[in-house]
């Protein structure tokens, strides 16, 4: 009975030991299990135009900068303004001393009149010695040569006198309206720019006190090079950004470019018109312009991810009937998004973007994202 057992026991363990040490994958002679596609992501290949963008630094000038100019010479009473404050038309700026200004107008005025009245008795004792001449001519007492000298001599001391006349009533005009102007009020509205007057001192005549900027209207002003020139025209779209602010774009166009170069600088400077009527430009703001240079229409185009570098090689891999085709190609322009392929793709063919480092040439592949599904 005892033997009857062990061996039945032995039986069952040999049965283990074979089942352990078996293999059911090798029963399938010659049989391997096999890798799935490539996932990967596509984007269409596409003819378009392609543009590298230029960018260059500048300064935001004024519309127009209007001199406010004193007469005459006088002391300053006191300044109502500094730099950078917004006035409109007709506010007032600064006062000066009338006194001072009386100074000039009354010998101006004197000089005038005086000169007025000389020269009125002086052309009235003119007129009616030639008119005695003439009656004297009538009867031939005179000869014609002396009515024709008295009326050039008279001619010329009229020129004369009038002219000597004239300017001694502009130097009085100048005055008089000096005297009305002691408190110098702004031409136009703007932002006062470059005080050069203080109280107590004397503003000069004809010496530009301080400056009112018309800012309605902004100009953004660049300066390029003579190799910059080919790439802008007048009416050209550009946009123009703040240094301050380079999230917030202004849209623009060129509205001048000079002829010729600056003698010292060798730069041509160009200007871009800006709206302003928000007051988001200050005259000296720097800011950067940026607009379209070498352009090629008609390019055949791939998104830049797309590219692979090996050594000195440039490859795409394009999805083609399930499989990726290895495909060598030559770049031209980029603008960082997207490039330029000048051999090897002619637009239309749909490219991998992702997943290509992970295929070989004629792999399988399975598209799991992407514009297309060839």
């Amino acid at each position: 009975m005892k033997r009857t057992i062990f061996r039945i026991t032995a039986l069952l363990l040999l049965s283990v030991l074979l089942y352990g040490c078996s293999n059911p994958a090798s029963e399938e002679t010659g049989k391997t299990e096999e890798a799935g596609p490539v996932p990967v992501e596509v984007s269409l290949c596409e003819v378009g135009t392609i543009a590298l963008k230029k960018e260059i630094s500048g300064k935001i000038s004024a519309e127009e900068d209007i001199p406010v100019i004193p007469a005459t010479p006088a002391k300053v009473l006191e300044v109502l303004v500094k730099q950078g404050d917004t006035v409109r038309k007709g506010d007032l700026l600064f006062i000066t001393d009338s006194k001072d200004i009386n100074t000039q107008y009354i010998p101006a005025k004197n000089a005038y009149d005086r000169t007025s009245e000389v020269t009125e008795a002086a052309l009235s004792l003119a007129r009616q010695n030639l008119e005695n001449t003439k009656k004297l001519y009538a009867i031939g007492a005179v000869a014609k040569v002396q009515v024709d000298q008295e009326e050039l001599a008279l001619k010329q001391q009229e020129a004369q006198m009038l002219t000597q006349l004239d300017q001694l009533k502009a130097t009085l005009d100048t005055a008089r309206d000096a005297l009305s102007d002691a408190s110098m009020l702004a031409p136009a509205s703007g932002v006062i720019n470059s005080v050069s007057i203080v109280a107590g001192a004397t503003a000069s005549a004809g010496q530009p006190a301080l400056y009112v900027s018309r800012v309605g209207t902004v100009s953004a002003q660049i300066n390029v090079t003579e190799n910059i020139l080919p790439l802008i025209q007048t009416g050209q779209a550009v946009t123009v950004t703040l240094s301050s602010d380079p999230n917030k774009a202004y849209p623009a166009k060129i509205e001048t470019i000079a002829p010729t170069a600056n003698k010292l600088t060798q730069l041509y400077l160009v200007e871009i018109t800006l709206d302003n009527k928000d007051g988001g430009f200050t005259p000296g703001m720097f800011v950067n312009v940026s607009f379209d240079g070498e352009k090629h229409e008609n390019a055949v185009l791939v998104p830049a991810q797309s590219i692979l570098t090996q050594g000195i090689k440039k490859i795409v891999f394009v999805s083609e009937n399930g499989k990726a085709k290895r495909v060598e190609v030559t770049t031209g322009l980029s603008d960082g998004k997207t490039v330029e392929v000048l051999s090897g793709l002619s637009g239309g063919e749909t490219v991998i973007v992702k997943g290509q480092d992970f295929v070989d040439d004629g792999e399988a592949i399975s598209i799991v994202g992407g514009g297309t599904n060839q």
